[in-house]
């Protein structure tokens, strides 16, 4: 019903060509050799319209700083992101620790907001490549050299990468690239720009991202709504005890006799038993 007005395969140009003339702008060196043709062969199928491309067409990226003892001397200590706050689409900034930064490595390191931030390696093949996008939160932040950065041009890029990285097909290429043979799982600059990246056209971009947008706050208020009816249950379950504990459940026969009762009259008739060896027919102990 709503053609856009161009395919995955003009915006990749596109993008090519708006970073191409950023780099010149700026004289910053452009990597000279163009990569190989992805292979596609083994990547699901796309819509009409949408290309693949690897995520170093769409965006920069870049390590961080090396924590070692020499920093806690330097004269600046910024704030810095370590691989504990970059969690699976979120950011955790409740401990954020500081360190020391050299003139030379600000421009480098510093986070920008609409970064993605991917975490390189884990223990847990799980948890590796956990990305989140920057926002500002924090003034002069940087980042340390387990957090690899992805800078593109507009922040709806970081978006869409961040949203297929975080889907079950994307997680399913991060996984395989992060694995090795040695059983070591990491994640490398190298790496990260080899992904595969499905893209649509600019339109369906922005379209996608305002319904994913919608389920996740439909979604949110569910399970807010699940969370509130599991509490109602439980006290719904303690009145329900209680009342059956009080005789209030069902109506009372004013005739019945009460339950302490009863269980004393059970106690006198279980005391005047025989015992369960003698009713199987074994002979009483002899002393």
């Amino acid at each position: 019903t709503h053609q856009p007005s161009e395919t995955g395969a003009d915006l990749l140009a596109r993008i090519r060509a708006e970073r191409a003339a950023a780099a010149t702008q700026t004289g910053r060196r452009r990597r000279s050799a163009a990569p190989a043709p992805l292979d596609t062969s083994s990547l699901p199928e796309l819509p009409e319209g949408w290309v693949w491309a690897r995520l170093s067409e769409l965006g920069d990226t870049t390590g961080g700083l090396t924590k070692n003892p020499d920093r806690e001397k330097y004269p600046e200590q910024i704030p810095f992101l370590r691989v504990a706050n970059v969690q699976m689409g979120r950011l955790d900034l409740r401990e954020i620790k500081e360190i020391g930064i050299s003139a030379g490595e600000l421009s480098r390191v510093m986070l920008k907001t609409g970064d993605l931030l991917i975490v390189e390696g884990n223990g847990s093949i799980e948890q590796i490549g956990r990305c989140a996008i920057w926002t500002g939160e924090i003034i002069r932040c940087a980042h340390q050299n387990h957090i690899i950065k992805a800078r593109f041009a507009r922040e709806i890029y970081s978006k869409w990468v961040l949203t297929w990285m975080t889907s079950p097909v994307g997680r399913k290429h991060v996984e395989k690239e992060a694995s090795s043979t040695s059983g070591l799982h990491t994640l490398s600059i190298s790496k990260i720009d080899g992904l595969p990246v499905p893209l649509p056209p600019a339109d369906e971009i922005k379209k996608i991202a305002v319904l994913l947008e919608d389920a996740l706050v439909s979604g949110s208020d569910e399970e807010a709504e699940v969370v509130a009816m599991g509490s109602a249950c439980i006290s719904l379950r303690q009145s329900i005890l209680k009342a059956a504990f009080e005789g209030r459940l069902v109506p009372q026969e004013p005739a019945d006799e009460p339950a302490s009762v009863l269980l004393a009259r059970l106690r006198r008739q279980g005391a005047g038993q025989p015992t369960a060896s003698r009713r199987r027919g074994r002979p009483p102990a002899r002393h």
